[in-house]
């Protein structure tokens, strides 16, 4: 079933009779890198997909030119271009999933701060860039919040 006949069909049994569309005249290249940016603005990035569709857009462009256009850096794009996806079935476990936030400059130095701050306690880089050691620093942040709120609930 098509996106359209599944939304057509949802918006049917909630009642409505019309609904507002925006049709945009774009080309194949133009939907794909649509597909990468508002897919990623959504939160909602397949790593499978999303490697697919950015080795489709590499083959097209250079991947520096990419990066112009798609919230990923060069570097990253070519990270997910050159990635080995594994044996079908695919296990999302064993990859990272990307979390996207859309914070105010003041919420992302605080974040930040404390994504250093934690990544530091924890033994990880000091470099505030490591994708890596901002992951860990985030998860023991999220870990001592829930043991401190299991504690305080009790």
């Amino acid at each position: 079933m098509s996106r359209r006949s599944s939304r057509g069909q949802a918006l049917s049994e909630l009642g409505y009779k019309a609904a507002d569309a925006v049709v945009w005249d774009v080309d194949d290249e133009q939907v794909n890198i649509l597909l990468a940016t508002l897919n990623r603005l959504g939160g909602a990035d397949i790593l499978e997909k999303k490697s697919a569709l950015l080795k489709k857009l590499a083959e097209q462009m250079p991947i520096k030119d990419l990066a112009k256009l798609l919230p990923q850096t060069a570097k990253q794009i070519e990270r997910l271009t050159n990635l080995k996806m594994p044996a079908v079935p695919f296990d999302a476990k064993v990859f990272a999933s990307p979390m996207v936030f859309f914070l105010t400059a003041e919420q992302a130095e605080i974040v930040e701060d404390a994504l250093f701050l934690a990544a530091l306690n924890s033994g990880q880089s000091r470099d505030r860039k490591a994708a890596a050691a901002k992951a860990v620093a985030l998860t023991e942040i999220a870990r001592f919040f829930l043991s401190w709120s299991r504690s305080t609930a009790k």
